[in-house]
């Protein structure tokens, strides 16, 4: 504690030197000893990776249960749409271009130096900047008490707790520059804002939401949420251009780590955040993944064969089952997905709706748009969905708030454009210079334009407003597309495989019974296989795996027997002790 006005005095006598701008970039390669992030398709324990990487303050008290995976750094376009089509965060390494232009901008300046020592570094109004912590479980949901006002960019890097500055381009009289704008996104069938060259059809693929830039503080922490509408994001880490330290962590493309996105699947929302549970309390309920012990989490053993025997508050016991569980039966928790954005690495492609987390690792600047494609309205609608539940809606977009919901607008912006855009698939693969190699590509395109026609067609009245002949037209339109899909042509049997393994259609029915599945004190983890959910301070803590809903009752009010005497702790890790023991021994 006493340290700290010192080294925030050093700090700012950083900038005020300016030197960022001179000072030597040490050089990086195969034979350096910092920590790095090594390519893997393998599943890691997470608690062991950020130790690995030398985070071991981050992985201090994270359960030694948590699994993860790197997300994908894609070297091939070919490589970045599979992702994008499995709904994967995605690295996209194929083309220095697409961030190229925004690095320009920068001029060769270290990241930290453009933004807090150019001209426009000071706002003519101040900003509101996130203090690290803000959105925390069990943080109030109406609170400004983790939000503070910051005058410059400057700061947000010298503040006297870790502070997280996401700054839109709203056009309110800032001078800063717009560089997400000169982002290059991948996949232009799907995200081009423009008519594509070459192209029978002049729609666009993609409307742009939102700009923004973003300056963080090392430790600043942004806490479970989902991206607004179902909209994807693109974004990058600026560049640096002073020393990199040997504790500095470095990543796949040998640059240092400014940012670690956390990444949940859509299946696993449940696992994350406590809807049911948010709206009584009024707190922010999620998992903290960084501060709950293991035998909190349901296992593997239980998921093989639930006891019948009851907790008691009074008298905690041991599951009375075989501990010991092979390979075939997974531990129903979730595994995350990691992905490490660098300072001038690759940028990161976010998928829609996949609830994450943000652990910033490194003082840094970061850009970012939003895109929502045509493509995927079914993301759109899930997120509508998903938003309905919450007692505190969030605030749409314009394109989402007022297209959709007039319509002229809807019609002539989104279905049409559909419309288009498939029959264009359609000709294409009957063109004898198109066909060949390109064959899948268009029939996955097909595949999701059709189902986002389908959701329009088959729209909710509460999120879409298509009037009855814009309906009409629609499922007219679907239908004839479906006859044509129905067809014995080669492309026709490739979008109907398209449809079949498009994972977005495969789980589209599984997601909302999912969802409808979510209540309170609850959590279905499959067929036959519940627990209790209470809430600790905010953060979720599990029961029993059981397979009836009486044996979940009963469990709900030991553990909240538990909490009272405040011995919840001790009755879970008596419980599962025995069975983390063995596994972990195995």
């Amino acid at each position: 504690g006493g340290g700290g006005g010192g080294a925030r005095r050093r700090r700012r006598d950083i900038y005020t030197q300016n030197k960022y701008a001179t000072m030597p970039k040490r050089a990086l390669d195969d034979t350096a000893t910092n920590p790095r992030v090594r390519a893997t398709r393998e599943t890691l324990n997470l608690k062991r990776a950020l130790e690995s990487w030398g985070l071991h303050d981050v992985a201090r008290n994270v359960p030694v249960n948590v699994r993860c995976r790197l997300a994908p750094m894609c070297a091939t376009v070919e490589a970045e749409r599979e992702a994008i089509l499995r709904a994967e965060p995605t690295l996209c390494a194929s083309s220095a271009s697409y961030a190229e232009d925004v690095f320009a901008e920068t001029s060769g300046r270290d990241a930290l130096a453009w933004a807090c020592e150019s001209s426009w570094s000071r706002f003519p109004t101040p900003k509101v900047a996130m203090v690290s912590g803000w959105g925390a479980p069990g943080s109030l949901l109406h609170s400004n008490k983790r939000m503070t006002l910051v005058h410059g960019f400057d700061e947000v890097l010298h503040g006297e707790e870790a502070l997280n500055l996401q700054m839109f381009h709203r056009a309110d009289g800032d001078e800063v520059p717009v560089l997400p704008r000169k982002l290059k996104w991948p996949a232009e069938e799907y995200f081009a804002t423009e008519p594509i060259a070459g192209s029978r059809v002049d729609d666009v693929r993609s409307v742009v939401l939102d700009d923004a830039t973003r300056v963080s503080a090392k430790g600043a922490l942004t806490w479970w949420h989902l991206d607004d509408c179902g909209e994807f994001v693109f974004q990058v880490g600026l560049p640096e251009a002073r020393e990199v330290e040997p504790t500095c962590l470095l990543g796949q493309s040998g640059k240092p780590v400014v940012k670690l996105f956390i990444f949940a699947e859509k299946r696993d929302y449940a696992w994350i955040a406590q809807d049911a549970e948010m709206n009584k309390s009024m707190r922010n309920s999620a998992l903290d993944i960084f501060d709950t012990p293991a035998h909190f989490f349901p296992t593997a053993a239980e998921m093989r064969a639930p006891s019948s025997t009851s907790l008691d508050a009074s008298n905690p016991s041991c599951f009375d089952g075989e501990p010991r569980v092979d390979t075939t039966v997974c531990d129903p928790s979730p595994i995350f997905w990691i992905a490490p954005l660098e300072a001038g690495g690759p940028p990161l492609l976010s998928p829609p709706n996949l609830i994450h987390c943000v652990l910033t690792v490194r003082d840094c600047v970061m850009v970012e748009e939003r895109r929502l494609s045509l493509a995927f309205m079914d993301e759109v609608l899930y997120f509508q969905r998903r938003a309905s539940r919450w007692i505190e809606p969030p605030i749409f977009y314009s394109f989402v708030r007022d297209d959709l919901s007039d319509p002229v607008k809807a019609r002539r912006n989104a279905v049409e454009p559909l419309v288009r855009l498939l029959d264009d698939d359609i000709r294409e693969a009957f063109d004898v210079d198109a066909k060949g190699e390109r064959e899948t590509e268009r029939a996955q395109h097909f595949a999701r334009c059709f189902m986002s026609l389908r959701t329009l067609a088959e729209h909710a009245p509460e999120f879409y407003a298509l009037d009855a002949d814009g309906v009409a037209f629609a499922k007219s339109e679907l239908a004839r597309f479906k006859t044509w899909c129905d067809g014995a042509s080669t492309f026709a049997a490739s979008c109907r495989r398209a449809l079949d393994e498009d994972v977005r259609v495969a789980e589209h029915d599984s997601l909302a019974e999912q969802m409808l599945n979510e209540t309170l004190g609850t959590h279905v983890i499959s067929d036959n296989r519940v627990c209790a959910a209470i809430h600790e301070k905010g953060r979720p803590r599990w029961g029993p795996v059981r397979e009836s809903s009486t044996a979940v009752e009963e469990d709900r009010r030991e553990m909240k027997k538990a909490i009272r005497a405040g011995t919840l702790d001790n009755l879970l890790k008596t419980y599962r002790q025995h069975i983390l023991a063995t596994n972990e021994s195995v």
